[in-house]
């Protein structure tokens, strides 16, 4: 299984949580969860995209 990670990136409005796994050079797909539920809603799919070849990012903007 690839390995998640996990970073914080500064927005306006205060922090944004990201769950990330791929290249980073890869191209990206930016996975946005719907109120209330948070990035853990893509942990199953995260390493399957990674594996086809995209730098997979799920956002948590209710953070971690």
């Amino acid at each position: 299984m690839a390995e998640l990670r996990r970073r914080y990136v500064d927005t306006v409005d205060g922090q944004l949580h990201l769950t990330e796994v791929g290249v980073p050079g890869a191209p990206v797909l930016l996975m946005l969860p719907w109120f209330p539920l948070s990035a853990r809603l893509y942990f199953d799919e995260l390493p399957v995209l990674a594996k086809l070849g995209w730098h997979a990012v799920a956002a948590d903007p209710m953070g971690q």
